[in-house]
């Protein structure tokens, strides 16, 4: 499994991080994400879980690609498509890094199955 790290045009201060199982992650900065969130309703139609508190969530990578498919006018909307359909497992995960959020009223089943996907990519973990 080799880390797959996708960092486009220069995005310095990323917003939103896309991650998935296999290591590979896409970073997307302020603007966009923001458009993104806004043109896709915050991308519930395709959450299967998610923090109530921050943009933090477990998305079904087959409905983001169906959901996205539609905001071509967005300028990531191609890579996040492209990002969802290489995943090699159902779910991909949203990491909202512009909040302090530590997910407290996080309830459902999805909450332990993101924090494993985020942990099995920090750094720490890397490092054995």
């Amino acid at each position: 499994m080799g880390d797959s790290f996708v960092r486009v045009r220069d995005v310095t201060a990323p917003a939103l991080c896309i991650i998935d199982n296999d290591g590979r992650r896409l970073e997307i900065n302020h603007d966009d994400a923001l458009s993104l969130f806004q043109l896709a309703e915050g991308l519930e139609a395709a959450t299967t879980s998610s923090c109530t508190e921050c943009r933090s969530r477990v998305i079904a990578s087959g409905a983001l690609s169906e959901l996205l498919s539609s905001f071509v006018e967005h300028p990531r909307v191609s890579e996040i498509i492209g990002f969802a359909d290489d995943a090699s497992t159902l779910h991909i995960y949203v990491i909202d890094v512009e909040s302090p959020c530590i997910h407290r009223t996080w309830r459902d089943p999805g909450r332990e199955e993101f924090f494993m996907a985020v942990k099995a990519q920090s750094p720490s973990r890397k490092r054995r």
